[in-house]
């Protein structure tokens, strides 16, 4: 197991494996035990690998889906702006902690693709009648879907302000 864990760099547990548990911890307060079971049976069964290359594989979707739908709406939006790509992989040569900075980044977006996959998750089930409580959940899951938004937003701005930072104390 640790040769296992050992192969993930840090990038892969933050991005991946913690927004993957995430949303498959919730998912199990979700969806019915009976039926949640049975996709757990099915699907991880016991082998403690195979359940951290399925909890890999839901979190690289969530990721995904942070890249691919929530990062554009954000920009489009004008929630986050980037540095110039040149001016960041200068800054990042002087500085290592903004690799680290842009990691953190990039989980806070990831989350916020966790708890807008159980948004809609939650509408679903609620709209088929298997879910009591759903408008707890529904405001419980906006409430922390916004606090992560937010959280992208300070972070992406905070790398931005260090970017510049390090390359006018280079001058």
């Amino acid at each position: 197991m640790e040769t296992v864990m050992s192969k993930f760099g840090s990038y892969q547990i933050f991005n991946n494996i913690i927004p993957g548990y995430v949303l498959y911890l919730f998912l199990k307060i979700l969806l019915p035990e009976d039926q949640f079971g049975y996709i757990e049976q099915k699907i991880v069964g016991n082998s403690i690998i195979f359940e951290l290359c399925f909890l890999y594989f839901i979190g690289l979707l969530c990721s995904r889906i942070g890249a691919l739908i929530i990062e554009p709406i954000c920009k489009y939006c004008k929630i986050v702006s980037y540095s110039d790509m040149k001016q960041y992989i200068k800054a990042e040569g002087l500085n290592s902690k903004i690799e680290s900075l842009l990691n953190m980044c990039h989980m806070y977006r990831s989350l916020s693709s966790v708890f807008m996959i159980l948004i809609f998750i939650t509408f679903i089930l609620s709209i088929a009648g298997l879910l009591d409580h759903s408008v707890c959940y529904f405001i419980f899951f906006i409430i922390l879907f916004i606090l992560f938004i937010i959280s992208y937003k300070i972070q992406s701005n905070y790398i931005s302000e260090r970017v510049e930072c390090v390359l006018q104390n280079e001058k």
